[in-house]
């Protein structure tokens, strides 16, 4: 009989209070990995949360949430099945290497039985010091990056804003912009239909149905901020943030063609970086800066709002490969008939 590892892999979710104890010990945790955005996405058409951990004497070391998901009919939904890790997996300071390796071959093989053309972690944090580690599980690193802005204080924020910008932002809030932290279905409903245009327009990529935006405005982990002028919607913003520090600014819409002089894009983001500082949050990630290889204006757009460029990177197995290299065609024309 060979050696076996001391740690044992589970598909069952852990107590809330071991939850919690490896939130609150790990330095990857985020609201993508918390017990709070799993039971979200239970609720959710075309998302499954899968759930592995790996323990070791009933210690828990690592836990990793995956959103499997899909987009379009019966016909494209194979095309289109991918499995998601956002934020990265939680990883206890006292976790080995080994036990880390065995909870990623556990995931992606959870994901290939689940019929996932592809596993992708998408992390906020610089998992660095594991490479090695998701190198031996055959994820390939791939040269994304995040903007991250500092907002530990009003001063910083505005400071940290290029100046040519911060004069577009205070011109146009002297045109008189109402800021709405709490807005009614209705009002939800409303940014939704700005987000899906803009979305597709400008993305080519799908978004989440409706539902997901209103029941994701009813957890304690997100608020969705809106921004009005003359009663109209001009723009709006998703903000998920927890205990942590760090708050992610994760979907975000402005008419900026209709509204051009109102700046309705760096205006919710303005606003959506004082949110984050007054509920205690010290920095802001704005989810994405493309690939560093890649030109990509919406980077640039970003740094002018005072965000700094962090190599953060995605890690990716082909679980299908000749399925994968038709997923994002598959993807493309699905756009291309809702747009």
């Amino acid at each position: 009989m060979g050696y076996q590892l001391p740690y044992k892999i589970s598909h069952i979710a852990p107590t809330k209070e071991a939850w919690t104890l490896l939130q609150a010990s790990s330095i990857y945790a985020s609201p993508f990995q918390t017990p709070e955005y799993h039971d979200f996405l239970l609720a959710q058409t075309n998302h499954k949360p899968l759930i592995l951990t790996v323990s070791s004497d009933s210690v828990l070391l690592s836990l990793i949430l995956i959103d499997l998901q899909s987009n379009g009919s019966r016909i494209i939904r194979p095309f289109t099945m991918r499995a998601i890790v956002h934020g990265g997996p939680l990883i206890s300071p006292e976790c080995p290497d080994d036990a880390l390796r065995l909870l990623l071959d556990a995931a992606i093989n959870l994901s290939r039985r689940n019929r996932a053309v592809y596993f992708e972690i998408r992390p906020y944090f610089n998992y660095t010091s594991y490479a090695q580690t998701f190198a031996a599980c055959r994820l390939n690193y791939i040269d994304y990056a995040d903007c991250v802005i500092d907002t530990s204080s009003p001063e910083i924020i505005n400071n940290n804003i290029q100046r040519r910008k911060r004069r577009q932002i205070r011109a146009a809030l002297r045109q008189g912009i109402d800021f709405i932290d709490k807005p009614t279905d209705a009002q939800i409903t409303e940014f939704y239909s700005m987000l899906h245009r803009c979305h597709w327009q400008r993305a080519r990529r799908p978004i989440p149905t409706l539902c997901y935006f209103l029941d994701l405005a009813h957890t304690s982990i997100a608020t969705i901020l809106l921004a009005y002028h003359c009663g109209q919607l001009i723009a709006g913003s998703v903000l998920l943030h927890d205990s942590t520090d760090t708050a992610y600014h994760y979907y975000v819409a402005g008419e900026d063609h209709q509204y051009h002089t109102l700046e309705p894009s760096s205006v919710i983001t303005y606003h959506t970086l004082h949110y984050a500082n007054a509920i205690g949050c010290r920095c802001v990630s704005l989810m994405g800066a493309g690939r560093l290889s890649t030109p990509f204006g919406v980077r640039e757009f970003k740094r002018r709002m005072g965000a700094k460029v962090v190599p953060t990177g995605r890690y990716l197995f082909q679980i299908n490969p000749f399925i994968y290299r038709l997923a994002s065609f598959a993807l493309n024309l699905l756009c291309r008939g809702n747009a």
